[in-house]
């Protein structure tokens, strides 16, 4: 049954309940049920990843589904690690739940917070559905390990990661963009 996305996707479902309380994803489900108890999580230093360089926000020439999905995640994954939500938001243009997500960044770096790690690969990848110019896919990914502070005077917090499946609703026109970005939770 699909659920709303988490709030901030690369912290995976303890930030959802622990940290960003409140925020909704899209999705439009009438059904949508709550997110599944999320571990607790446990104070760590913060993982030092090298200077993130931005992926490319213009989409390569050819680019495929799969391509855009794995360079949007590296967009994600760049925005919480830099707090440089432009161009994550510039490839998900009308998701209300990549907008949230982003807010919840910029507001854990405008207090003077952190989001370390995150990143996700591509496990697997299904189209469901298509019309022309708007395809639907379930993507199984698996999020590395996160540390994160949601604010100067919060303290450090860690997340171990794990798989995580979606449901991503992308159009394509002169080029690829993100509209709907679904958590689904198997029951």
């Amino acid at each position: 049954m699909p659920t709303r996305a988490p709030a901030l996707p690369g912290l995976l479902l303890a930030l959802t309940l622990t940290a960003l309380a409140g925020l909704t994803g899209c999705g439009g489900d009438s059904d949508a049920s709550a997110d599944p108890p999320a571990p607790a999580p446990t104070s760590t230093t913060p993982t030092v990843d090298p200077t993130p360089t931005t992926p490319p926000t213009q989409a390569p020439l050819g680019e495929t589904a799969r391509e855009f999905i794995e360079r949007w995640f590296a967009l994600e994954k760049y925005a919480q690690n830099t707090g440089d939500t432009g161009p994550y938001r510039a490839v998900s243009k009308g998701c209300e739940s990549c907008a949230s997500t982003a807010g919840a960044i910029d507001r854990f770096y405008n207090a003077g917070g952190y989001v370390k790690g995150g990143g996700a690969s591509v496990e697997s990848l299904k189209r469901v559905s298509s019309v022309p110019g708007t395809a639907v896919y379930v993507v199984d990914v698996s999020y590395e390990a996160t540390d994160f502070k949601k604010s100067a005077t919060s303290k450090p917090d860690h997340l171990d990661g794990g798989p995580v499946r979606f449901k991503l609703t992308l159009e394509h026109g002169r080029a690829w963009n993100l509209s709907e970005f679904t958590q689904l939770v198997e029951e």
